[in-house]
């Protein structure tokens, strides 16, 4: 299910190769810019991906500081009393058993607190020639751990008393983790390719090393194809169904697969943050 992806032994080449071969200054920096881009193209959806399971766990039910719960809540209220009965409302305000919160939120959070590190790269003072090692190193430490999140959320569809709980994520969220996976692979394919490309032509700053067509073309298609699984993964969010009723006053039944400009508006960006700001969603913290 995971595929087969080397990261760590990636990693391992990459350090090897800054002992043994001198990348010029010019395609040393080129390469990590390189680096760079590629791995916050790839966090933008992952990053949107975790924060939705964490949405599910923080509010398994109903995220009562949500607008679409609160509209939803209502919408019960509305039908209830057209039939006399409170059983409905009830059973859907009653306390459920991960109201309180679940441990595999600290484990969630771990994982975004880690893709938050990959945005903030280009901050770091790291050293242009440990650069795309460190940076590796915590892309696979984000592999590692999406693994093993989906290996734990498997195991506990085992236990019977919550067996529903965890299937209705794992059923809601396999795909993402399949295109993340995958998403992991072709990184990592890429990023060896890279490497080969500047030990073999990068070590003199008086030219560029050389890069194929056909790996111009896998990064070309590696980006676009982050931007469509932001998209997929926003287009579906309840967040977007939010915006449309702040923002538009109006809840279409779905959302048209052409209104893909508005997810990288800035509007939208700032609510997408806020709204994660009142949940609670980007606050927590594992120290």
């Amino acid at each position: 299910m995971t595929g087969t992806v080397e990261l760590e032994q990636t990693v391992e080449k990459l350090s090897n190769m800054m002992g043994e071969v001198k990348f010029s200054p010019k395609n040393r920096d080129i390469l990590n810019n390189l680096g760079n881009e590629l791995v916050i193209s790839q966090s933008k959806p992952v990053l949107e991906f975790v924060d939705i399971i964490i949405e599910r766990f923080m509010y398994p039910r109903l995220p009562s500081k949500s607008l679409m719960g609160l509209l939803l809540l209502q919408e019960c209220a509305i039908i209830d009393e057209e039939s006399n009965d409170n059983d409905d409302l009830d059973n859907l305000i009653k306390y459920e058993t991960f109201d309180l919160g679940h441990p595999r939120i600290l484990e969630l959070i771990l994982i975004r607190q880690k893709l938050e590190e990959l945005n903030s790269t280009e901050k770091k003072t790291w050293k242009s020639d440990e650069y795309m090692t460190k940076l590796l190193t915590k892309v696979q430490q984000v592999y590692v751990l999406l693994v093993h999140l989906l290996q734990v959320l498997s195991d506990h569809i085992e236990v019977p008393a919550h067996s529903a709980f965890y299937k209705g994520i794992v059923l809601d969220s396999i795909a993402d983790f399949q295109r993340a996976f995958e998403s992991f692979k072709i990184l990592d394919f890429i990023c060896q390719s890279l490497i080969r490309s500047v030990a073999e032509s990068g070590k003199s700053d008086n030219s560029i090393f050389y890069v194929e067509d056909t790996l111009l073309r896998h990064i070309e298609s590696f980006i676009q194809g982050n931007i469509k699984w932001y998209e997929d993964i926003m287009l579906q969010s309840t967040a977007l169904k939010e915006f449309y009723l702040t923002e538009k006053k109006m809840l279409p039944q779905s959302i048209p697969s052409h209104e893909t400009d508005l997810l990288h508006q800035k509007g939208f960006e700032i609510f997408l943050e806020k709204r994660k700001l009142r949940l609670r969603i980007s606050t927590r913290r594992v120290f």
